[in-house]
């Protein structure tokens, strides 16, 4: 959004768009993976009896794949963020503050 207004050059907003669609091609696996876990849990959940350690087991499954993809999110933004010098950064900042 602020690429001209921060001076962004050719080699950083290559380096960017390499790195974001590296992420969403893992993110989109981690979210398949997530996904399938989570039916799993409701497979479970169905069940009659529920067996609630199994359940349990299965929702530790589900949540460190979110964490997973959490943890992958903010490793991209914090990588992008190192590809900018302090002066984008500080710019960046400033123009996000000012209201819209």
């Amino acid at each position: 959004k602020y690429r001209q207004e921060i001076n962004l050059d050719e080699g950083q907003s290559k380096a960017m768009k390499e790195a974001i669609q590296k992420a969403q091609t893992r993110f989109l696996d981690m979210q398949w993976d997530m996904q399938s876990e989570a039916e799993k849990l409701i497979k479970l959940l169905k069940a009659r009896p529920v067996d609630e350690s199994a359940v349990m087991a299965q929702m530790d499954q589900v949540l460190n794949r979110e964490r997973d993809i959490k943890k992958a999110q903010i490793s991209l933004l914090v990588h992008l963020k190192n590809l900018l010098s302090e002066p984008q950064q500080n710019k960046l900042t400033e123009l996000r503050q000012k209201p819209s």
